[in-house]
């Protein structure tokens, strides 16, 4: 395969995005494997100097002129405006797809509500989750109310028109091939970046590290990393460190990283729940990962989850730091000697305050726990080990047909106006959905599906 010519679609530095920042570590490492690897972005994206001098690119619009391509490799996430026009490439090229998380819902509205095409969201919703999906969305649109919509995760249309997939874990596989058991979906574990990896601080130098951040040397440090968004769990996480503060006065809660304007943090830190804590806001880099390496323990809650591998817990993992998750997704994959898992539910603050209450008083364990981190993270993402299974994916997917052509996702999508069966189904589904019910409520829908049934107008989809 080393004379493969790969066409490869992502975002890229200097774009701030953590798939951009993987795309620049993965290349590095694919480069040997390849004769040739052509980049290829959207119309007015910019690519960082040290790329551009090493590989040849040219705009995402000229991807079906380099008929001389091997493969083609598309990194898609969960983003508009940086996945957006990769993801309509990816359709109407088939490729290899490499989905960083099973949820593109928020990409699929960006790309049509958005922009004003509303029907075709509409249609996608109806065709892959039948008309309770649709229901779903048309309530949306008129009340902006995202309730459910993670049911509804959409990967479905660029799953099908692809020759194979690409993920980071079995967390993501499993719920793909659930709704497509014959898709073609390989595991390529997430590349750990080499700023991931470097060998833990001496205590000389960590004691300098945290004077420099004028962090406390002896205080008990926490840390949560990255967008601070609703899914980071930080109502919980804030209850439980005010609680460890009643134990150990001397603790500081850093959380390091942007925020995003919908979580509405500063409700959040009122009263007790403020103090001990700091917000950095957005970091570049290198002092991101100096506070990675600063703190004592690091808190990555998450929920819900959209299947994706969290590059900031394994930056953490990578760098032999105790972290305490959420026993979900990717996260419950990683080996209990080397996490703290804490169950999402009703006693999820508690159990997250028994835990840090531990760690604060055995710091044995967390090295211990450092320790067995640090080694599962550079044996099952080492960039060579992730390259060779990037080589050995694409060679398994490049040549398979795939499962629908773009031009049935077309006709799927452009159907405006529902059957009378449908409508009817519809306003059904609205009342149920005013009147609290959700997908979950097997009995009630049943029910109601029976009575449809009687009356000949089906309720739901046989979808795609």
């Amino acid at each position: 395969m080393s004379s493969l010519r790969l066409a490869y679609c992502s975002p890229l530095p200097p774009a701030h995005s953590g798939i951009a920042d993987y795309s620049a570590g993965l290349l590095a490492e694919l480069e040997p494997h390849c004769a040739e690897i052509r980049l290829f972005q959207p119309a007015g994206a910019t690519v960082a100097s040290p790329l551009q001098s090493r590989f040849e690119v040219a705009p995402l619009a000229e991807l079906p002129k380099w008929t001389a391509r091997d493969a083609t490799l598309y990194q898609i996430g969960n983003e508009p405006h940086f996945h957006g026009a990769i993801y309509e490439m990816a359709l109407r090229e088939p490729g290899i797809v490499v989905l960083h998380e099973f949820m593109l819902q928020h990409l699929i509205r960006g790309i049509t509500v958005d922009r004003r095409r509303s029907p075709e969201w509409v249609g996608l919703m109806r065709t892959f989750y039948g008309e309770w999906g649709a229901v779903t969305a048309r309530r949306y649109l008129r009340t902006g109310a995202q309730r459910d919509l993670w049911a509804y995760p959409l990967f479905e249309p660029i799953v099908d028109v692809s020759r194979g997939v690409i993920v980071h874990n079995r967390t993501t596989r499993d719920r793909i091939q659930a709704s497509r058991p014959d898709a073609a979906v390989e595991i390529v574990p997430h590349l750990l970046l080499p700023e991931s990896s470097a060998d833990p601080l001496s205590q000389g130098d960590r004691a300098a590290l945290r004077q420099r951040l004028g962090i406390p040397e002896t205080a008990l440090v926490l840390g949560s990393f990255g967008l601070m968004s609703e899914a980071k769990r930080l109502e919980v996480a804030l209850v439980a460190f005010a609680g460890l503060r009643q134990r150990v006065p001397d603790s500081r809660f850093y959380l390091v990283g942007d925020t995003s304007p919908f979580l509405g943090l500063d409700s959040l830190l009122r009263g007790d729940l403020g103090e001990g804590v700091e917000v950095t806001g957005r970091l570049d880099m290198e002092s991101f990962v100096d506070y990675m390496q600063a703190v004592d323990i690091a808190v990555n809650l998450r929920f819900p989850t959209g299947g994706e591998t969290s590059g900031t817990a394994l930056r953490l993992l990578g760098l032999g730091q105790t972290v305490v998750v959420s026993e979900i997704g990717w996260l419950s994959e990683i080996p209990g000697d080397s996490v703290v898992k804490v169950p999402v539910g009703d006693r999820e603050e508690q159990t997250l305050l028994a835990a840090l209450w531990t760690l604060a008083e055995e710091p044995g364990l967390r090295r211990a726990l450092g320790g067995n981190a640090r080694r599962w993270a550079l044996e099952q993402h080492a960039p060579e080990w992730v390259a060779d299974r990037y080589m050995q994916a694409i060679r398994s997917l490049s040549n398979r047909e795939p499962r629908r052509t773009i031009s049935w996702l077309d006709n799927v999508v452009s159907r405006e106006t529902p059957t009378l069966p449908e409508r009817i189904v519809g306003e059904v589904g609205e009342a149920l959905f005013d009147l609290g019910a959700t997908e979950a409520e097997d009995e009630i829908l049943a029910d109601t599906a029976q009575a449809l049934d009687d009356l000949s107008l089906g309720g739901r989809s046989s979808g795609a």
